[in-house]
């Protein structure tokens, strides 16, 4: 028997948008530091015209993050979820592949 392992994450693939900013800038948002905070569109909008920083995205989601995790640790590791068919979904896309993640992702 071997001992090899696949392992298969099926949830949500979502983009998160990375700001390095102050704890000023944090609190300016009126959102507390750490964590998540689940947000309204409009919210984005206030973040992102207030820095001054480029953000940056990533492929995100705990299922997406722990298909990437295991990945990095060398696992044989599969992503199974839904895109948007536009270019954020094909940087999703893009990104777990270059991270060892085989995705398959419905459009």
């Amino acid at each position: 028997m071997s001992n090899y392992k696949s392992v298969l994450c099926v949830g949500a693939a979502l983009n998160d948008l990375l700001l390095q900013e102050s704890d000023e800038y944090v609190a300016s948002l009126n959102k507390e530091k750490g964590g998540m905070t689940l947000s309204e569109k409009q919210d984005l909008v206030d973040a992102l015209e207030k820095t001054t920083k480029k953000a940056d995205s990533a492929p995100g989601g705990s299922a997406c993050n722990t298909a990437v995790g295991l990945a990095r640790l060398g696992g044989n590791v599969s992503f199974l979820g839904k895109r948007g068919n536009d270019q954020p979904g094909e940087e999703i896309e893009s990104q777990l592949s270059a991270w060892g993640v085989k995705p398959t992702l419905f459009k």
